[in-house]
């Protein structure tokens, strides 16, 4: 019991008989593949943990001296391919290089591929024991995404969907110039860009130098607008910046616009 297990997972297989001695050498055989130690529960049990790495059908025997075996019964050893548990965004960029992370069951295993549509791709990074990343091609109908345990002989449908969303693009910000009242400005900014959901979040990213400065959420106006408030954004020193909006939905950031402090 049981009388089938899967391939590459620890098992507890447990065998009745008659006649077990509790002896040292007690021991389960599987087939050609391993000899593993046994537990003698009882004259009529004996429980063995086994790590079957091929698929098929095996002879298991039990041996309690190494020397004397008993007779033979089948078990089934099916394969186990990892089940995708998570993709994350599976809202991508249509012209292409989200970086996607697929966490899986267990490990990946070599030969694994992801596919789309047309488009095919090996794993780039391995994270953890069980997590893999791809960069998504480029899109614009959503698309099943496909994995192969096998080097593409054959593919499973993960029925886990990825949707492409147009770039995220910004045309004009106003005021440009940020004035500084008690360490927080007096302004908010309103951007103007191209197709904002109204049911989906934006945030203002501050830039300076190539880094971010700060996050402030946005609100929604309309499809070609939304607002942030800088108020009480606080940063020690005028200098010039620049302002661009991340999207939630595939943390996609659209290109910077240049924006002015004066005290």
């Amino acid at each position: 019991v049981p009388l089938a297990i899967e391939a590459e997972e620890i098992v507890e297989i447990i065998i009745y008989g008659n006649n077990f001695l509790p002896l040292i050498d007690a021991s389960c055989v599987l087939g050609s593949l391993s000899t593993v130690r046994a537990e003698v529960i009882s004259d009529t049990e004996i429980r063995c943990i086994v790590l079957p790495t091929v698929v098929g059908v095996i002879m298991v025997f039990v041996t309690l001296n190494g020397v004397d075996i008993s007779n033979e019964l089948p078990l089934a050893i099916r394969d186990s391919a990892p089940i995708v548990l998570a993709v994350e965004p599976v809202f991508v960029s249509a012209s292409g290089g989200t970086v996607v992370t697929v966490t899986l069951s267990k490990s990946a295993r070599p030969g694994t591929l992801i596919k789309l549509s047309n488009f095919t791709a090996e794993p780039q990074e391995h994270i953890g024991n069980s997590s893999f990343t791809f960069t998504a091609p480029s899109g614009s109908e959503p698309t099943h995404m496909l994995i192969s345990h096998n080097q593409g002989h054959s593919f499973i449908d993960t029925m886990i969907e990825l949707q492409f969303l147009p770039d995220l693009v910004i045309y004009s910000v106003r005021p440009s110039v940020f004035f500084m009242n008690d360490g927080g400005r007096n302004e908010d900014i309103e951007i103007s860009g191209r197709k904002f959901e109204p049911h989906w979040r934006y945030y203002c990213i501050i830039v300076s130098n190539d880094e971010d400065v700060a996050e402030i959420e946005a609100v929604y106006r309309n499809e070609t607008s939304i607002t942030c408030n800088c108020k009480w954004l606080s940063i020690s020193r005028p200098q010039n910046y620049g302002v661009a909006v991340r999207r939630e939905k595939d943390r996609q950031t659209s290109n910077a616009l240049d924006i002015f402090e004066t005290p």
